[in-house]
């Protein structure tokens, strides 16, 4: 903004003056913009710690009480959320901060009452079911406040929910549950995204890929390990896509899509690495596994991956880069092969990652980027270790190497500065 304005100044669109007062004005928004976060987030802060103090006093005194007086403690967190929350909607000017910390009130009162109701009545419910109907319960307050903290706090539960659910062949039911819950989620979420809101959309942007990978494996029991692998090549095609509408692709931790892509990539190169991914004990026993999978999921996935090709090859002029898709679906051929490949895909996945570390530095060098050279310097020295796990090297060899690689690494880095200052 400074630059535009000394331009139009030189320019002389505007004077000096106006100059100042529109950077004056820019900086107290920001400012206040600021301060309203801070107190968003003290605020939400103070209402958790207020409601754990509660219940802490609450439990402590917990047997004395009568019955009547447990289910009126109960029922009062949530009432009094609820009377908060009435009064957030019914005044227009109410702040961002004062729907926000209702929401998640009233999303802690739901909590608490089921909770204590449960154990007021001595209903045996597992701790699954429990976390089902309080995010259930909770999901409205989403919309009905615009709350995006709420929002993050379902998406939490629902990673909660699927660490403790364990799915059998028998337990389909669980699915409609879970897909309610994402199907009412995803959208809110979405558009959290899509707006950028500042204080909420980065967080969306890690809890999201995050618990819908973790859903990925919580369906383990009803497919076969690779092929679950397999789904999880082309969940990292699809975040890499989102990446690219995103934010051009560009790789910063803030950029939850474009990094969990990048690492679950590299750990799954890593995996194929080693002798145990291609024996053939575990080559027979996903062929049988595949054989009786049942044939929903895979079909779900293989859509999915038709329709991110599609979407790839209309952007194919567009895309900042190739590389994450192009392994994607090698590494998909390779594990969809590997009864055929042996340990020839072995090699074939190391030669992929050295590829992949000499690509990295590469684009260092050529992009004058420290941490993208550093980054490739990483792969190629985890690399190495790994190996080091599967041969009988001696100790003298190995210190060699990784003499060798921390000369290389020092002698790019050195370069690379030197090329930069000139």
């Amino acid at each position: 903004m400074k630059i535009d304005l000394e331009e139009l100044v030189q320019a002389q669109v505007i004077d000096q003056e106006a100059a100042t007062r529109i950077t004056d004005y820019y900086q107290a928004t920001r400012k206040a913009d600021q301060k309203n976060h801070l107190i968003r987030l003290v605020s939400i802060i103070g209402v958790t710690m207020v409601g754990l103090g509660l219940l802490l006093i609450v439990a402590y005194n917990w047997d004395q009480m009568p019955k009547s007086i447990k289910l009126l403690f109960a029922i009062l967190p949530l009432a009094g959320a609820q009377t908060s929350g009435l009064f957030t909607l019914t005044k227009k000017s109410t702040s961002i901060t004062w729907k926000e910390v209702s929401s998640l009130a009233i999303l802690f009162g739901v909590g608490i009452a089921l909770a204590l109701i449960t154990q007021i009545y001595q209903l045996d419910y597992a701790l699954s079911v429990y976390l089902k109907w309080w995010i259930l319960l909770s999901l409205p307050l989403i919309y009905v406040f615009d709350s995006s903290v709420t929002s993050c706090a379902i998406w939490i539960g629902i990673a909660w929910y699927l660490s403790d659910s364990r799915w059998t062949d028998g337990s389909y039911h669980l699915g409609l549950t879970l897909g309610i819950i994402l199907v009412a989620a995803v959208p809110y979420a979405w558009k959290l995204i899509k707006k950028q809101t500042p204080y909420a959309w980065t967080w969306h942007h890690w809890l999201v890929p995050l618990v819908l990978i973790q859903f990925l494996f919580t369906l383990n029991p009803l497919v076969c390990n690779k092929l679950t692998l397999i789904h999880l090549v082309i969940l990292i095609m699809i975040y890499d896509s989102i990446s690219e509408t995103l934010f051009n692709g560009s790789l910063t931790l803030s950029h939850g899509y474009k990094v969990i892509s990048f690492v679950g990539l590299t750990i799954m190169g890593f995996m194929m690495s080693f002798k145990f991914f291609w024996l053939g004990t575990e080559i027979t026993r996903w062929r049988s596994c595949a054989a009786t999978t049942h044939w929903i999921i895979p079909a779900v996935f293989a859509v999915l991956l038709i329709a991110v090709l599609v979407y790839k090859w209309s952007l194919r002029k567009d895309i900042k880069s190739h590389v994450i898709p192009g392994i994607s679906i090698l590494l998909v051929l390779l594990i969809a092969s590997a009864e055929w490949l042996g340990s020839g895909g072995r090699i074939i996945a190391n030669l992929l990652l050295l590829s992949g570390a000499g690509y990295m530095m590469y684009r260092g060098i050529l992009t004058e980027r420290l941490a993208t050279l550093n980054l490739g310097v990483i792969l190629l020295a985890i690399w190495v270790i790994c190996r080091f796990f599967e041969s009988d090297i001696s100790f003298v060899w190995r210190g060699i190497i990784f003499i060798a690689l921390g000369l290389l690494c020092f002698l790019l880095n050195f370069s690379l500065i030197r090329k930069k200052k000139s």
